[in-house]
């Protein structure tokens, strides 16, 4: 069964379920015309391109970087790890710079 209403804790008062509204993008209204929406599609999209690009070049150069470099196959791994962390680390923060936009 659903329900429809609820004991609120701080004051003891039945409220009605139904009403509490959840969604925080309740009454937006969006202000960007089409062109700078379609502006920031694209860039995005080619922002993933790079992104995806670059995460795939690495690993295709390892053997120039091994003998380059002298390092081991353990080592470069190490390499594509942090930058795997540093990228973690910084999507939270550029997803509320992202927001901002």
């Amino acid at each position: 069964p659903a329900v429809e209403s609820m004991t609120s804790p701080a004051d003891g008062k039945i409220r009605d379920v139904k009403s509490v509204t959840v969604d925080p993008d309740e009454g937006y209204v969006e202000t960007r015309s089409v062109r700078q929406q379609w502006i920031e599609f694209i860039l995005m999209c080619l922002c993933n391109v790079a992104w995806t690009i670059d995460a795939s070049l690495l690993p295709m150069f390892f053997t120039e970087f091994q003998v380059l470099f002298h390092v081991s196959q353990t080592e470069l791994s190490l390499l594509s790890t942090v930058k795997g962390w540093s990228a973690a680390l910084f999507a939270f923060p550029c997803g509320f710079v992202g927001e901002l936009l």
